[in-house]
């Protein structure tokens, strides 16, 4: 479905979610750290907790998502929803389910929610309103001591 209001189980949705996540951690995230490597993912716990947790019970979204790692740290973009959907229109015409501006209302107040459940251990929260550049520049800062060699 697209950004309009296609009809589709959310609930449903919230597992296709967790089954690919687990399929991404048993295939390509535990063999990385088995290694000794650094693995860097785009929306992990947080966003399943926000997105997910919108339209189907926190506590069952948590628990069908128990199997994947907590991570060593999460960096969260804070960004206002008119900013978020301002660069969504910029980049392309079509949209994804998530990408409408009632959605991003609903998806910053569950990213706060879900903030407030997790806490703040290992979390860096970052200005996501600031020019892309800037915010790259802050993430990096967030990270380089990820990459540092002693």
């Amino acid at each position: 479905p697209t950004g309009d209001d296609a009809p589709f189980d959310r609930v449903a949705l919230a597992l296709l979610f967790a089954a690919d996540r687990l399929d991404h951690v048993a295939c390509e995230i535990k063999p990385h750290l088995t290694n000794g490597g650094t693995v860097i993912c785009d929306r992990y716990v947080l966003s399943y907790l926000a997105y997910q947790g919108m339209d189907a019970p926190r506590e069952w979204v948590e628990r069908i998502n128990s199997f994947a790692p907590r991570p060593d740290l999460t960096i969260y973009l804070d960004c206002e929803p008119e900013v978020a959907f301002g660069r969504i229109n910029s980049r392309s015409d079509a949209k994804e389910i998530f990408e409408t501006p009632r959605t991003l209302q609903r998806v910053a107040l569950a990213y706060r929610e879900s903030i407030r459940l997790l806490g703040d251990a290992g979390l860096v929260e970052l200005d996501g309103n600031l020019p892309a550049d800037d915010v790259a520049d802050l993430v990096w800062k967030s990270v380089e001591h990820l990459f540092t060699r002693v």
